[in-house]
């Protein structure tokens, strides 16, 4: 899920059903959900990287599973999707984010199954950079553009589980050139596949779910303010889940979390953080 701010609108595509990968567009704008219908569309598939470019005003979408790793980009205009250039090697839950101060697109690992360690940039076409520190190879990791740092923000994720700690609690940021480790004070336990979006009104990274180390899904919201994270206690919160989209709702000034998984149920609702509790519209 992404913000266009060209259109005033989330955008939602695919993702897991109860019944197989979704190939529908969806869009959220002044609280309700619209089903679009474009004349092109991409494959089915979740567990796609997405971002919204703000100098092409193009949503991209990359990647995914849809029975394999897949490897295709697409962009999205506000009515249609067209197929973009061939990039890196497919793979699924790949994080991926805007980076506003360097006007380029951000995507780092993925792969669902032995996860990646390798940093893209997209700006029409993908770029592979090769930083002289980068995060361990992982999946699932949550990534969120910092404006208030100017800084791509990325945390925990799934490695290989052969590893011992294969359930990622590390934090780093990226500058344009190279990813730097944070040791911050206090920090979440190891986590993964959890809903991660920059809430600007409070200028404030947010992650909400995710899986920890112990495989439990969790219904935890933390926020990151360039230094340090710190556990949240709203008065009302979404059940424990991973696999959440998330994004901020310009327009509305709120984050806003869609559906998610606990290992049984596969979740169609709607909530929005206004920097104190979630509230379901």
């Amino acid at each position: 899920m992404a913000y266009d701010a060209a259109h005033h609108q989330l955008v939602l595509f695919g993702g897991f059903t109860d019944q197989a990968p979704s190939d529908e567009t969806w869009t959220w704008q002044a609280g309700r959900w619209t089903q679009q219908h474009p004349a092109t569309s991409p494959p089915a598939r979740g567990a796609a990287g997405m971002a919204y470019d703000a100098a092409l005003k193009l949503v991209v979408l990359f990647g995914g599973w849809n029975g394999q790793p897949l490897g295709d980009t697409w962009v999205w205009d506000g009515t249609n999707w067209a197929k973009g250039q061939l990039g890196p090697v497919g793979r699924c839950g790949p994080a991926m984010a805007y980076d506003a101060a360097r006007q380029n697109i951000v995507m780092f690992g993925g792969d669902c199954l032995w996860g990646m360690d390798d940093t893209w940039t997209w700006n029409r076409t993908w770029t592979q950079q090769f930083p002289r520190s980068s995060p361990s190879l992982r999946f699932g990791a949550g990534m969120a553009y910092d404006a208030a740092h100017e800084q791509i923000v990325l945390f925990g994720g799934q490695g290989n589980r052969q590893e011992s700690d294969f359930t990622r609690k590390d934090t780093w940021t990226w500058d344009g050139r190279t990813w730097h480790h944070h040791h911050a004070a206090v920090s979440p336990l190891g986590r993964s596949a959890m809903g991660m979006a920059y809430d600007a009104a409070r200028q404030q990274v947010v992650f909400f779910g995710g899986d920890d180390p112990r495989g439990s899904r969790t219904d935890q919201t933390w926020t990151w303010d360039g230094v340090r994270w710190q556990r949240q206690s709203p008065a009302h919160s979404p059940s424990a889940r991973d696999s959440a989209a998330m994004a901020y709702d310009d327009a509305a000034r709120k984050i806003v979390l869609f559906g998610g998984v606990d290992g049984i149920h596969y979740y169609a609702d709607t909530w929005t953080w206004d920097g104190s509790t979630w509230h379901k519209p």
